[in-house]
């Protein structure tokens, strides 16, 4: 069996200063946002691409205004083993957030049915129902932009 070429990798390592822990939650959120993986403590992983390099260079130009230290790598993996690892704890996370996705559009079908069953239909359900409706959108974008490895 063929084994295929390494992935390319960009790899963000960060410091920033202890205090104010806002800082340190701040790139956290940032990090989760783009659904890096932790390689270990301010060590950072994406698979390359052109957006996952502006983020991280826009990421590292943040943390070094808040008086941090912050570098951007480009790398392979040469254990085949530890890219599998990574990849499949990628796709797992991702495998999670479209479950959420289809949980809260299964409840959402399962109320409308029933309201709908009952006749029982009005400005607040129609609300509620907006409400639901973006949020399955905003879950759905958000696992659709961490989903880097096409899950």
């Amino acid at each position: 069996m063929l084994e295929r070429e390494p992935m390319r990798w960009l790899q963000l390592t960060y410091k920033v200063p202890s205090e104010p822990s806002q800082k340190r939650v701040w790139v956290w959120r940032h990090l989760q946002n783009l659904g890096a993986f932790a390689l270990q403590n301010s060590v950072y992983l994406l698979p390359f691409s052109e957006e996952v390099e502006k983020h991280f260079r826009q990421l590292a130009h943040e943390i070094r205004e808040m008086g941090g230290e912050a570098s951007i790598f480009s790398v392979v993996a040469l254990d085949m083993a530890d890219e599998r690892r990574i990849m499949q704890t990628l796709v797992e996370a991702r495998t999670t957030e479209y479950n959420t996705v289809i949980k809260v559009c299964a409840r959402f079908l399962e109320k409308a049915a029933s309201l709908i069953e009952a006749q029982n239909w009005n400005d607040q359900v129609h609300a509620e129902f907006s409400e639901v409706l973006e949020k399955v959108h905003v879950l759905f974008r958000t696992a659709k932009r961490h989903d880097l490895l096409g899950s």
